[in-house]
C-alpha cells in the first residue's frame, strides 16, 4: 500500500515546489509593480509641474503680448494723428502767413 501511495507523494512534493516557485515568483513581480507604480507616480508629479510651469509662461508671454499690441496700436494711431495733423497745421500756418502778406 505504501508503494501505491509513493507516485501520489512524489507529485504532491512537484505540486509543492511549483507553488513555492510560483509565489516567489509573484513577489517578484509585485516588487516590480510597486517599482513601476512609484515611478508612474513621479513621472505624474513631474508632469503637473511641468504643465504649471508652461501654464504661468503662457500667462506671462499673453500678458507681454498684449502690452506690445497696444503699444503697436498706439503708434499706430500717433502715425495716423500725424498724417492728418501735419499737412492740416502746415495749411493752417502757409494760411496765416499768406494773409498776413496780404494783410
Amino acid at each position: 500500500m505504501t508503494e501505491d501511495l509513493t507516485p501520489l507523494w512524489n507529485r504532491t512534493d512537484e505540486h509543492g515546489k511549483n507553488i513555492s516557485e510560483l509565489q516567489v515568483r509573484q513577489a517578484v513581480h509585485q516588487e516590480m509593480l510597486a517599482g513601476h507604480s512609484a515611478q508612474i507616480s513621479q513621472i505624474a508629479r513631474d508632469a503637473g509641474e511641468r504643465h504649471g510651469q508652461l501654464v504661468s509662461m503662457v500667462g506671462s508671454l499673453a500678458t507681454k503680448q498684449d502690452a506690445i499690441i497696444a503699444e503697436h496700436n498706439q503708434n499706430k494711431g500717433a502715425d495716423k494723428f500725424k498724417m492728418w495733423a501735419v499737412p492740416i497745421l502746415l495749411t493752417i500756418i502757409g494760411i496765416g502767413i499768406a494773409v498776413e502778406f496780404i494783410g
